[in-house]
This record gives C-alpha cells, sequence and structure tokens, in this order.
C-alpha cells in the first residue's frame, strides 16, 4: 500500500488535508461571522492535526520537509507583522498559519486552470483573497452614491478634507448609533477630537483589527447630540470568509498572477 502511494500522482493525503482545511476554516468562518470571535481551541485542536496530515504526505512521499518548512515559515513571516500592524485579526493570522501548516503544497501531476508560479498555497490563498476583497470597497462606494443621489448627507458634521471624503466614499456608511454600539458589523470610523475648547468629529482611516472600541464608544455615547444624522461606520466582514472561498477555489490556481501576466500579454 505504501508503495502504490508514493508511487500515484494521485496525491491522496494532499486532498484529505485540502478537505480538512476547508472544513476547519468554513466553521471558523461561521463563528466569526455569528460572534466576531474564533475561540483559540478550535486553533490548539486545527494546528496539531493539520501538521500531522502533512507528515503523512511525507511519509508516503508527496510533500517533502523542505517545502513543509518553507510554506510554514512563509505562512509565518507574512501573517504575524500583517495581524501586528492591524490589517489582520488575530483569527487570520491563525488560519493563515494553519494553512501553511495544512497545504504546504500542491499534489503530484496536479494541473491547476489558471496555473500558480510561486506553488504556495497559504501564498496563493492571500492573494486570492484579497482579490475578492476588492469588491467589497466598490459595494460600499455604489451604496454612497446612492445615498446622495437620494439627497441623504453623508458627511454632514464631519470636518474632513476632499481626499479624507473620497476614501471615506469606499470604506465607510453612515448609520445610527443603535447599530454601531451592537459591535458586530460595524467599526466606527469617526472620533470626537477637542480643541481650542471645542468639540468635533473627525473621521479616522484605519482601526487597528485588535483595537479597543469602547472608548470611542463611550465618548461618542456622551456626545450623543453630535451624532443625530447617524455614525460613520465601517462594515466589516470578517477576512475568513474571504480565505474560505479563496481555499475552495484554490485548484483554480493564482487568479492575481494570472490576470497579470493577461495584462502583460496584451500590452507587450
Amino acid at each position: 500500500m505504501r508503495e502504490f502511494l508514493a508511487r500515484s500522482d494521485l496525491g491522496m493525503f494532499w486532498w484529505v488535508s485540502y478537505v480538512f482545511a476547508l472544513t476547519v476554516l468554513t466553521y471558523a468562518s461561521i463563528c466569526d461571522l455569528k460572534t466576531r470571535e474564533v475561540s483559540n481551541r478550535l486553533w490548539v485542536a486545527a494546528w496539531p492535526a493539520g501538521f500531522a496530515l502533512s507528515v503523512l504526505n511525507i511519509v508516503f512521499g508527496d510533500l517533502t520537509v523542505s517545502a513543509l518548512a518553507i510554506s510554514a515559515g512563509i505562512s509565518v513571516i507574512l501573517g504575524v507583522p500583517t495581524a501586528y500592524f492591524g490589517l489582520f485579526g488575530g483569527a487570520d493570522m491563525k488560519a493563515l498559519i494553519f494553512i501553511g501548516l495544512t497545504v504546504p503544497t500542491y499534489p503530484r501531476g496536479m494541473r491547476m486552470f489558471l496555473g500558480d508560479p510561486i506553488g504556495i498555497p497559504a501564498v496563493t490563498v492571500i492573494m486570492n483573497a484579497y482579490i475578492f476583497c476588492i469588491f467589497y470597497p466598490l459595494a460600499i462606494f455604489s451604496a454612497n452614491a446612492l445615498d446622495m443621489l437620494r439627497r441623504r448627507s453623508i458627511f454632514s458634521g464631519v470636518e474632513a478634507g476632499l481626499m479624507d471624503k473620497a476614501i471615506l466614499m469606499f470604506t465607510t456608511r453612515k448609520v445610527s448609533l443603535e447599530s454601531l454600539e451592537r459591535g458586530l458589523h460595524y467599526f466606527p470610523a469617526e472620533v470626537l477630537v477637542e480643541e481650542g475648547g471645542r468639540i468635533f468629529r473627525k473621521p479616522v482611516r484605519l482601526i487597528h483589527a485588535e483595537a479597543n472600541l469602547e472608548p470611542i464608544l463611550e465618548k461618542i455615547r456622551g456626545n450623543r447630540h453630535l451624532f443625530r444624522d447617524g455614525v460613520l461606520a465601517s462594515p466589516t466582514i470578517p477576512l475568513l470568509i474571504p480565505f474560505t472561498i479563496a481555499l475552495l477555489l484554490l485548484p483554480l490556481g493564482n487568479i492575481p498572477l494570472w490576470v497579470a501576466g493577461k495584462l502583460i500579454s496584451l500590452l507587450s
């Protein structure tokens, strides 16, 4: 049996690892969407299990130790600094490391429709995930544009320059304070600033994914009269959802590199 699997191009254990990784990320995405929290107990169980499946891939000759080490190392290098600077949440970082441990490479003989010159699934997942994220700001902009056509003021009461307003059109919606306080679907995108004896509203371009929002909300609650028209807030969708979609479409290959290659060929 071992000799058959070692000579096989089916990559049996790769597909087991892939389905396992997809199952874990789907469950984590549902948890994150419902509660905005993924228990560390999931990763405590998933990391060793994913690593064990990769070890089986090594034993049966479908994976090398160096490929596993490179994948795990790159997922840590990409995940930890990105989470530190607030572009990832903690669960997003742990999910990326999990992918790096569980699906370090592609099985032998696998032909991807779009190809993947990098050959490291964790990198492909993060690149494909950000492609899907591009459409989210476009949807926000479209909703804001419709509001403006309906003569709903988006930036009333907020002291923001032209550049800030352009960015906010793609990243924020005006919602009621009650919607913001529910805490699951919006991050505040403005703060109260006190200068020269007056308090005014100022936009925030980026809030750290792991930031403590309670002090911001407390200050807004204490000055409700300034927010009768609503509060600028960033609609949030867990990055785990694009990660899961990107992992599901992993057999397609690296979408951004395929698009880049097509553009280069058209321009050359």
